[in-house]
């Protein structure tokens, strides 16, 4: 299963990352603790929303 990484400043211990969600294939898909998304393998599409 492919991976997206987003990428963000982790300076004193927070991960901005858990601020994003990402849509992909018209379903919401959690980021992780460590930034990583999980995607389908037919994704073809990844957008960042910050909520």
């Amino acid at each position: 299963m492919p991976y997206a990484l987003i990428s963000g400043n982790r300076k004193g211990g927070v991960n901005p990352v858990a601020f994003f969600k990402a849509a992909v294939s018209g379903g919401d898909a959690q980021v992780t603790q460590n930034g990583f998304v999980p995607l389908p393998a037919s994704a073809k599409n990844l957008v960042l929303q910050v909520r």
